[in-house]
């Protein structure tokens, strides 16, 4: 999913900060999940 979020932003003229957020929300994320050991179900 997250591959698919980022994907859907490259079409989309953004400014480099707020690519940089996402990046770093995503990562944030990634790393919270796989460091708690919990995984979340995808809405998908």
């Amino acid at each position: 999913a997250e591959a698919r979020i980022l994907l859907s932003l490259l079409p989309i003229p953004t400014s480099s900060k707020l690519i940089a957020d996402e990046w770093s929300a995503g990562c944030e994320l990634l790393i919270s999940n796989s460091g708690s050991g919990q995984i979340y179900p995808n809405a998908e």
